[in-house]
């Protein structure tokens, strides 16, 4: 038996000799990131407060709140330990050439892009003045410090900043495709949704829950359905994330039912109609195709791009990958056998993928919320770079018919405008600042085709 140990002790440390020496071999290295996330928690819009709560919100309705940014702070420094110090697919210090971020134009994304990136470059990161008479050299006097040194930082504390650029709420059919302003008819095909017998009988079903929640808000049952219900759990969510007290316990069936409702009816009114999903994803995943290609063949320096946006977007995404469907979400809670479906997106939610070259060969592992989603039935999750891109294209359709669907005439415009918009990073406190918009003519970077540059 001794001999047997020391023959397997052998084996062991072979096999092990064996794997190192191959991993050694083997040339492999992220070359490139994209980043899709959810904006932060955010305050319950307007036209919800059905609920009073003991607490009020100190930012505006539907506004990123103080905690919400502090989730993407946390994401971003979360980004900063994988790709900066672990991996070293960025460098440590901000090059512009090396990142992209877009976000839609609402203030949540916008601010969730900003805390996202003080986490990824944090204070300390930012540069130094480099002309010391540059305070002298200002077109009027200035009436602060009349001199600087090399070592005085550009931004209190070294803070860095960094461009995000977005586009008007028409115009962005990247991020915001499945909006109306976007995609004219989105309003229409979603509200008919409401119709088709799925969604009826689902609503049938909860109505022990409905009645539930009439009583709760004192309003006559015939005033609540399964849009409502929705409504008010998004309210709830909300108060959740903000330590608010609830007037229903999160553990209850109650509770339970009404996610299950918000689940179901923000996933069957984005993807019900097939036609319809490819129309919302088609941009954001021929974008995605476009920028891991330009870097696949050395036409872009790009090595993170990032995506702030909503959580349709990332359902819509979600689903082209076909890691998501309201017939999971429904045979689940019905407790009915089904592949695991990935879950609804949260707030900070978050989709990568990753580009690595393995021995001179691109592949692609594809994350939700740092768990590996295996879209291709490898081992290991990793996909070539030519299987990814099929897939991208099953899920993406020729601009005459997103022109079809969403009811665009041949004659109006629908550019994907991208405009830059400056701000400051602050770590440590909750001070945002409003974004400025001014013209520049700059030239297209690679990965931004169509793309239009302001500062």
């Amino acid at each position: 038996s001794n001999l047997f140990q020391i023959w397997m002790n052998r084996v062991l440390l072979l096999s092990i000799f064996t794997a190192t020496t191959i991993l050694q071999l083997v040339d492999a290295e992220i070359v490139f990131v994209a980043e899709l996330f959810r904006h932060g928690a955010r305050a319950s819009s307007a036209s919800s407060n059905r609920i009073p709560f003991n607490q009020t919100y100190k930012v505006p309705p539907s506004s990123l709140t103080a905690n919400g940014g502090y989730m993407q702070y946390l994401l971003g420094a979360h980004m900063r330990k994988n790709y900066i110090e672990n991996q070293h697919v960025l460098s440590p210090t901000y090059k512009e050439e090396e990142i992209l971020v877009l976000s839609s134009r609402t203030s949540r994304t916008i601010e969730s892009a900003y805390a996202h990136l003080a986490g990824l470059y944090p204070p300390g990161t930012g540069a130094n003045v480099s002309n010391p008479n540059i305070t002298n050299m200002l077109p009027f006097k200035f009436g602060g410090e009349s001199s600087a040194s090399t070592e005085t930082p550009v931004l209190p504390f070294n803070i860095q900043t960094i461009p995000v650029y977005t586009a008007a709420e028409k115009d962005d059919v990247i991020l915001h495709g499945h909006d109306e302003l976007a995609c004219p008819n989105a309003e229409a095909i979603q509200a008919a949704c409401e119709s088709t017998p799925t969604y009826l009988t689902v609503q049938n079903q909860l109505s022990n829950t409905i009645v539930q929640l009439a009583d709760l808000l004192k309003v006559p049952v015939s005033k609540v359905n399964l849009r409502l219900t929705k409504k008010v759990f998004s309210e709830l969510h909300c108060a959740q994330y903000e330590g608010f007290d609830l007037p229903v316990q999160p553990e209850s069936a109650f509770w339970k039912n009404m996610s299950f409702i918000y689940d179901f009816s923000n996933v069957y009114k984005i993807t019900y109609s097939e036609e319809a999903l490819k129309a919302y994803a088609t941009h954001f995943l021929q974008d995605l195709h476009d920028t891991i290609l330009s870097v696949e063949n050395n036409t872009s320096k790009l090595r993170l791009k990032v995506y702030s946006a909503h959580d349709y977007t990332l359902i819509t995404v979600l689903k082209s990958f076909k890691l998501t469907s309201w017939e999971c979400i429904l045979n689940q809670f019905n407790g009915k056998p089904q592949t695991p479906c990935a879950s609804t997106p949260e707030f900070a939610a978050q989709i990568l993928w990753e580009l690595h070259k393995v021995d001179g060969k691109y592949y692609v592992v594809m994350k939700y919320n740092d768990e590996v989603q295996n879209i291709c039935g490898t081992s290991d999750g990793m996909c070539t770079l030519g299987d990814f891109t099929k897939l991208l294209k099953a899920g993406m359709i020729e601009e005459t018919e997103f022109r079809r669907i969403c009811g665009i005439s041949e004659g109006s415009s629908s550019q994907k405008g991208i405009f830059i918009i400056g701000g400051l990073l602050m770590v440590g406190v909750c001070i945002y600042f409003m974004p400025i918009e001014r013209k520049r003519r700059n030239e297209p970077k690679p990965g931004e085709t169509g793309f239009i540059q302001m500062s």
